[in-house]
């Protein structure tokens, strides 16, 4: 139907947009598109439809609220992203970030590691594992995350 590939096409460009941003912007995907933020040439955020993050630095956001992918191929010192009561810290990975509420953050990896700090305890989060920094947490399906993601990102590091 020639109606989804406008509706892709329209996704892609909205994608490709770059503004330049700078520290404490609001930045927010509209509710039928996705949006990407590429930090140097190593990190890239994309945020799922309705989603928003601040900018804190030129390695670091604060995710708000909705869901976002991190990309992160090999960044010095890490990736930082800000959500709820934690800190989650990547240097090479592909994680899913939900902020469902502000006072909590879902943390699922895709590929790599990432290591997630809360209240000064720091916590690796492997490649198939998902973690919830909130008082009693929850249980998360993270079988259709990888998919969910799917015709945004290409296949995995090792196909591309």
């Amino acid at each position: 139907d020639h109606r989804d590939l406008h509706r892709l096409i329209r996704r892609q460009r909205q994608m490709c947009i770059r503004d330049s941003i700078r520290r404490g912007a609001l930045c927010r995907a509209g509710a039928d598109c996705a949006a990407r933020f590429t930090f140097g040439r190593k990190a890239r955020v994309y945020l799922n439809g309705g989603a928003s993050l601040q900018i804190i630095g030129p390695g670091a956001i604060r995710l708000r609220r909705g869901k976002a992918l991190l990309d992160v191929s090999g960044q010095r010192g890490g990736f930082t992203v800000r959500g709820g009561p934690g800190i989650v810290v990547a240097k090479t990975a592909r994680a899913q970030l939900e902020a469902p509420d502000p006072d909590s953050i879902v943390i699922t990896v895709l590929e790599g590691e990432v290591q997630a700090k809360r209240a000064g305890e720091a916590q690796r989060v492997h490649a198939g594992q998902t973690l919830a920094l909130r008082r009693g947490g929850h249980v998360v399906d993270t079988s259709g995350i990888a998919k969910e993601w799917e015709g945004i990102l290409p296949r995995s590091r090792g196909a591309e």
